[in-house]
């Protein structure tokens, strides 16, 4: 189905330039704009039609006041649209009518990014009407200003951290064009997308892949620096088992989740934070791994508490035994977490949130709350973390 929204003017002569453009279309459907003055042209432009096309009329309220001309043709493009009929499908034709009626026109249509524009044009005569016979119709297609229009959206939603609808965005630019003019930015912002979605799922070595293909001068036209991102994942991709690049990147990842408001998400991942806190300290102070606790680096006191949690030939241990045998071992972090309510209060909001084993959501203040918590937390054992959470931050794109 194809169809055709015509404003219709009224003078000598428009009916020729206007039956041209609906000719040239060949639509399943017209749709004349008109006035009160412009109807009767209507009636003139049948006659000269190849076909008895369906039509209906649709009015301007006033065919000089802009803005009521672009919410009039707005109404009629999006009822074309709610009838079946594609965008890209549907021709606009503003050869007649008043300046603001074409203006508005053209606006609305470009508004839901229509795919054709039509203007008839040929010789004129003293006041300015085309001269019947010398028709001829230009087809405009306003695929750069649509892709603009599609950039900003697409812009905003990576910086959203909305990764795939704005890939999504951008195959849909690449299907409209070809053109390497206005794809420019796209196959950069792209690039970016497919490296910080992969990121955020923690998958760093194909985040490292995609931003090792940008180059400064490409980074500089984005109005970004991906040189921090890069340091770190460099540094959790060559990690041998836990690190403080890991909790950053966690930390980092939680707050994205509770700027998109999905506040049991961020929490899931401040437990997370919270136990590989402990998986570092053992493994990096004590030379433990918490999934496979080699029991001679106990205290020999508390070997046979642990030698009882064996099973199938290995001691693995989960958030609360880590921290207590943190303790066991004089270490303050163990000291610490036993005796932090706050650190015990977020473990609680997350053991009865939907997500872990209960049915209470989490709700803002409580993310708040409990960021700040954790933060502090890891900060005062692991100073260096503050740099690190630095080098885990998102940027944001400029186009």
């Amino acid at each position: 189905m194809r169809a055709i929204i015509v404003s219709i003017g009224t003078g000598k002569g428009v009916e020729h330039g206007i039956a041209k453009a609906i000719n040239g279309c060949n639509p399943t459907l017209v749709v004349y704009l008109v006035t009160e003055k412009s109807k009767n042209t209507v009636d003139l432009v049948k006659p000269l039609l190849n076909s008895d096309y369906s039509s209906e009329q649709s009015f301007i309220a006033d065919e000089n006041d802009f803005e009521k001309c672009y919410a009039d043709a707005k109404k009629v493009l999006e009822k074309l649209v709610k009838k079946g009929y594609s965008p890209e499908n549907i021709t606009v034709d503003f050869t007649s009518g008043t300046k603001a009626m074409s203006s508005g026109l053209v606006l609305a249509s470009v508004s839901l990014e229509c795919d054709n524009i039509s203007y008839v044009y040929g010789k004129r005569d003293d006041i300015g009407r085309v001269i019947s016979g010398t028709e001829r119709n230009m087809i405009l297609k306003p695929t750069e200003v649509i892709a603009d229009g599609r950039k900003k959206l697409a812009t905003l939603l990576f910086n959203k951290y909305q990764y795939e609808g704005c890939l999504s965005i951008i195959e849909n630019v690449k299907k409209m064009t070809g053109d390497e003019k206005i794809l420019g930015k796209f196959n950069t912002l792209e690039t970016l997308a497919k490296a910080y979605s992969a990121f955020d799922r923690f998958d760093h070595e194909n985040a490292m892949g995609y931003l090792k293909k940008l180059d400064e001068k490409t980074e500089e036209e984005m109005h970004i620096n991906t040189y921090k991102n890069k340091v770190l994942l460099h540094k959790e991709i060559n990690s041998k088992k836990y690190s403080l690049e890991q909790i950053a990147d966690l930390i980092e990842n939680a707050k994205r989740r509770g700027k998109e408001g999905k506040f049991d998400d961020a929490i899931a991942r401040m437990y997370r934070v919270i136990e590989l806190l402990a998986q570092f300290r053992l493994w990096s102070k004590h030379n433990i791994d918490s999934s496979d606790v080699d029991i001679h680096r106990i205290p020999k006191e508390h070997r046979g508490h642990y030698e009882k949690m064996r099973k199938n030939g290995t001691i693995s241990i989960g958030l609360s035994k880590a921290y207590s045998l943190l303790k066991d071992l004089d270490d303050n972090l163990g000291k610490d977490f036993s005796s932090n309510p706050e650190i015990l209060k977020v473990l609680n909001w997350r053991n009865y949130s939907i997500l872990a084993h209960g049915t209470k959501p989490i709700n803002g203040k409580q993310y708040e709350e409990a960021l700040k918590v954790v933060e502090n937390f890891a900060a005062k054992y692991f100073q260096e973390l503050k740099q690190m959470i630095e080098q885990a931050y998102f940027p944001k794109v400029k186009i």
